[in-house]
């Protein structure tokens, strides 16, 4: 989402999340934050996901340099990515092909939040709603018009469905917490060839978490050490489901977790064998 066309404002925006459409958003892979690794860890393949933004008010400008860096004319926003977005549906689709999360009342706060986006200021949702319809959600039926009163989610600037709000600020907040966490990842690839590639197309740079920050990371999530360990093995079992069960859904990213998770795991138990002689 770095270039935007001159949409038209709108004071009103409507939208009703239909059934049976599944195949619209709930594609692959959904956006998490730090807050809640420890809610899908043992769901989803968690890696990270870096996009380059570009600020449409001062406010907005300074929001991103919170929580990304600044690289050339853009803003470098990291986050947590869960699932396979190579994939053509969510793992946590039922076999209604209804999401499984939401039925137990915890669905992922991006997922919540569709068709806005948590990157830009509540006060220009309207932008991002129109932008979604016209290319993302082009196909997506939730879209109702500004006369459906009963289905208005956000009004003059401001959001007017309370739990839409609610995942929208929380999303923000796991941003700003999570970001020490981006700008340090970033620090140590940006000169790397496939970083200066990721800065001259388009799309996301993907990347498993970086073993040096790993348990830091986890323990901002709120995880112990026993925790952490079993995070660990959860995501090498996880991912090895996904290489092995869509072997013909390529995601070099999964590959590459995979194999640093059973690094790690190998590590672990040298350690321990060790320590038991």
């Amino acid at each position: 989402m770095s270039d935007y066309p001159d949409y038209e404002r709108t004071s009103i925006c409507s939208f009703l999340c239909e059934k049976d459409c599944s195949n619209v958003c709930c594609n692959g892979a959904t956006l998490i934050t730090i807050d809640e690794i420890k809610d899908f860890y043992e769901i989803f393949p968690i890696y990270i996901g870096f996009r380059k933004y570009s600020p449409l008010s001062k406010e907005h400008r300074a929001f991103l340099k919170n929580i990304g860096g600044e690289i050339d004319d853009y803003y470098i926003v990291g986050d947590f990515i869960a699932g396979n977005r190579f994939k053509k549906s969510c793992i946590a689709l039922d076999e209604d092909h209804l999401c499984k999360l939401h039925k137990e009342g915890r669905k992922p706060l991006q997922c919540r939040i569709v068709p806005f986006c948590a990157i830009y200021p509540e006060d220009m949702q309207d932008i991002i709603f129109g932008q979604q319809r016209q290319t993302k959600f082009a196909k997506c039926e939730g879209y109702k018009e500004k006369a459906e009163v009963d289905t208005t989610v956000w009004k003059q600037g401001s959001f007017s469905e309370d739990s839409l709000r609610d995942a929208f600020f929380d999303f923000q907040r796991g941003l700003n917490k999570q970001s020490q966490f981006m700008k340090e990842i970033l620090l140590s690839i940006y000169k790397e060839n496939y970083f200066k590639d990721f800065m001259e197309g388009e799309g996301v740079l993907e990347m498993p978490i970086p073993v040096p920050i790993l348990f830091n990371v986890l323990e901002d999530a709120g995880f112990s050490d026993k925790e952490s360990l079993h995070f660990i093995i959860s995501q090498a079992k996880i991912c090895k489901k996904e290489l092995i069960e869509d072997g013909n859904v390529e995601n070099t990213v999964i590959e590459d977790w995979f194999n640093e998770l059973n690094e790690l795991i190998s590590a672990y138990n040298e350690f321990v064998n060790k320590k038991s002689e």
